[in-house]
């Protein structure tokens, strides 16, 4: 009787089970991977995974949303500000987008419209950061920074 309850409830069910699965390399894993590659230099290769991650439909809108704001930094960086544009605009349009990355596309193509000298799309996308729900303080600090330049620059009342 104790063999018959040892083999019923602990053998079978270990010779039943699935062996373990190897971890997948999911959108957060390859996230990750992306950073580090950055930091270590190699950002056409990070620039690569983000553009993947931000084009993968299958992963979470963090993931995407992140990749999206960092592939925009990646593009900003190397002086490419129209696709800097595009791809911080993309985060706006991500089903259920992290809000903290859509505050920071915001802070971003304001700072690139300010950069330009572009004042009514900057003040736009400033103005935008202060209405958000993500209250993100150094996003609101640096929209209310850029709103009083604008203001400055352009004797704007």
């Amino acid at each position: 009787m104790k063999l018959t309850a040892f083999l019923t409830l602990i053998v079978f069910p270990l010779l039943a089970a699935e062996p373990p699965q190897q971890p997948k390399h999911d959108s957060q894993t390859q996230l990750m991977t992306a950073h580090s590659l950055r930091e270590q230099g190699q950002r056409a290769a990070a620039r690569e995974i983000y553009a993947h991650i931000a084009a993968d439909t299958a992963a979470s809108p963090f993931a995407r949303s992140g990749a999206q704001v960092w592939f925009g930094h990646i593009l900003r960086d190397e002086g490419k500000l129209g696709q800097a544009i595009e791809a911080y605009s993309k985060v706006l349009f991500i089903p259920g987008a992290n809000p903290h990355h859509i505050s920071e596309a915001h802070v971003w193509l304001g700072q690139i419209h300010f950069t330009c000298g572009n004042f009514k799309s900057a003040k736009r996308e400033f103005s935008l950061v202060l209405t958000l729900p993500a209250n993100v303080a150094d996003h609101i600090r640096h929209a209310q920074q850029r709103l009083a330049r604008i203001k400055y620059l352009t004797k704007d009342a």
